[in-house]
């Protein structure tokens, strides 16, 4: 049975949150629900922080029962590594497109958000395990990571108000004012 089929997921299953994909009317799109009620982020994090350790430890049982312990752990130490300079790399050229959109006088809101990125790839590359590491270097490849933040953007709201224009429907009515005792 494959692990999103009728029933949900099997971590789900297990920690009592039967999923369901129900189709909004109005927005169009998917919302994952449970028993009529959206799951909160702490179900999501309980859900995050118990699945990922248990198939890290598996995935690290598994490959260390084939390739022995110590070149197991010498493969968990060397993808931190090249993962760490990676990102140092990506890093620095992600802070100098920051600085030439500031420049420019952009709002560097990609560029930020790529950094957003190198820095959860960083964090899943330094933690140990090969799970993590596979999102940690999907993360650092720029065509996937840009179609990520190009996926975030469509689907956020961004308003920016530069000081001394008006939002829509705002009034601002200007006085003096004195209080009489």
């Amino acid at each position: 049975m494959p692990p999103f089929s009728r029933g949900g997921c099997v971590a789900c299953i297990l920690l009592g949150f039967p999923l369901t994909i129900k189709r909004t009317m109005a927005a169009g799109r998917h919302a994952v629900q449970t028993r009529n009620t959206i799951m909160t982020s702490f179900q999501w994090l309980l859900i995050l922080f118990v699945t990922v350790p248990l198939l890290e430890i598996y995935v690290l049982i598994k490959l260390g029962s084939l390739i022995g312990a110590v070149p197991t752990i010498a493969f968990v130490v060397l993808t931190a590594m090249v993962g760490a300079k990676l990102v140092q790399a990506q890093g620095l050229v992600a802070l100098t497109k920051v600085r030439l959109a500031l420049d420019r006088g952009e709002v560097p809101a990609v560029p930020m958000l790529e950094g957003v990125f190198l820095l959860v790839a960083g964090a899943l590359l330094l933690t140990p395990g090969f799970f993590t590491d596979a999102l940690g270097f999907v993360a650092l490849v720029p065509s996937l990571r840009q179609r990520a933040i190009g996926w975030l953007l469509r689907r956020m709201v961004v308003e920016t108000v530069s000081p001394g224009s008006e939002r829509r429907g705002s009034r601002t009515i200007e006085g003096e004012f004195r209080r009489h005792d």
